[in-house]
């Protein structure tokens, strides 16, 4: 969300982007969740609503090792800080909307994994609309070699267009 702002605000300071687990759009499990973390959250542990998170967002077999990796991070964060983040999505939420409804200036790659049930058709659809690239990386070597891709590709246009204005200005 803040990469994709700083891009809209402040275009001239991005080049492009490339964003790892994106959330474009919440679906309506993810929406539901939301809410009812919101209504049991004052009498249920913040730990529980994160099992409850982590088994829905990962629950294949697979993401047991991510999964773990995911409470260990909810318990060094705390309840407060839980809560203090999780106050946020009242906020969080409809700009969500706002910044799939508006095209982002600079070119984004979006990094996601293949099984990303929840946010991946979102993504999807948001790059359909705004022809941004996502890319599934479910190891680091495939990460680092589309990442590397896309600034290379966007360094070459930028090249190209400053050759461009310096073969025009010249021409004048």
């Amino acid at each position: 969300i803040l990469a994709r702002l700083l891009a809209a605000r402040e275009p001239s300071r991005v080049i492009s982007a490339i964003l790892a687990g994106t959330v474009a759009d919440l679906n309506p499990l993810a929406r539901l969740l939301m809410f009812a973390g919101w209504t049991v959250r004052a009498w249920l542990p913040y730990m529980s609503l994160y099992r409850i998170y982590a088994w829905t967002i990962m629950p294949g077999r697979g993401h047991r090792r991510t999964r773990q990796l995911f409470y260990r991070d909810a318990r060094r964060l705390g309840s407060e800080e839980f809560n203090r983040w999780f106050d946020l999505t009242p906020t969080v939420v409809p700009e969500l909307g706002r910044l799939a409804a508006a095209s982002a200036p600079v070119p984004i790659l979006h990094v996601m994994g293949a099984s990303d049930h929840m946010f991946l058709p979102g993504v999807r659809r948001l790059a359909a609309t705004h022809a941004d690239r996502v890319v599934h990386a479910e190891t680091a070597a495939r990460l680092a070699r589309a990442a590397r891709a896309f600034v290379q590709r966007i360094l070459l246009e930028q090249h190209r267009l400053v050759l461009l204005h310096h073969l025009d200005r010249r021409g004048r």
